[in-house]
């Protein structure tokens, strides 16, 4: 897990996560450390296993994006 690169969008949600909600942000790195060890445990290819801990940071960060922008129609 340490080596994972997180793209910038991400890696900016969660630090806006770990300053204004950080019991969130916990959640997130131990619901991804799970993830990364579940793809260790179901043997996947070393090329896909840091998919499933980055999509669940993902997933654990929607709740801090704006909210969407709605154009008067």
């Amino acid at each position: 897990m340490a080596a994972l690169t997180l793209p910038a969008p991400l890696l900016m949600r969660l630090t806006v996560l770990r300053d204004q909600r950080p019991a969130m942000f916990q959640h997130a790195l131990r619901t991804a450390m799970i993830a990364g060890t579940l793809a260790q445990r179901l043997k996947l290819p070393p090329a896909e296993r840091p998919a499933l801990p980055l999509g669940h940071a993902c997933i654990n960060t929607v709740s801090t994006a704006p909210p969407p922008v709605r154009c008067a129609t």
